[in-house]
């Protein structure tokens, strides 16, 4: 194998795997074309195909994301009228929430965990953040 060819084989396999960083960007792309509303609305829908265990799973990793990017997630649940315990409950409130007063918390943590971009990706913008997810996260 020449030099050449070894440097195009590494430059698809930089393509085939984009970073988070990637996916942040879909997810902020996605967010910036996307009405918080039609999030809250998309993401109540595939909520409820996940079974309660999983839902609370989520809310968790996704209010621990938020947190860590200077989200104050007591006061938004307490705004929003949620006990924490109960927050997988809400996801999509909680989401539809962070969309529209925290988008670049909710694209980091988009970025960060493959199951919140999925949610994210609508099929009619989140083509571009669906397929990153996926190909980034091997789902």
């Amino acid at each position: 194998m020449s030099q050449d060819d070894s440097y195009d084989s590494q430059e698809a396999d930089q393509d085939s795997a984009p970073d988070t960083g990637d996916v942040e960007d879909a997810a902020r792309q996605h967010l910036d074309a996307t009405d918080p509303s039609d999030t809250e609305s998309h993401v109540a829908r595939q909520v409820q195909q996940m079974a309660p265990a999983q839902q609370n799973d989520l809310a968790s990793v996704l209010l621990s994301q938020a947190q860590q990017h200077g989200v104050d997630v007591n006061g938004m649940l307490s705004q929003l009228g949620v006990d924490p315990s109960q927050a997988g409950g809400y996801l999509s409130q909680i989401m539809g929430f962070l969309h529209e007063n925290h988008p670049d918390a909710l694209s980091q943590a988009a970025g960060q965990v493959p199951d919140i971009a999925g949610l994210l990706a609508h099929p009619s913008v989140g083509g571009v953040l669906g397929a990153l997810a996926s190909r980034f996260f091997g789902r």
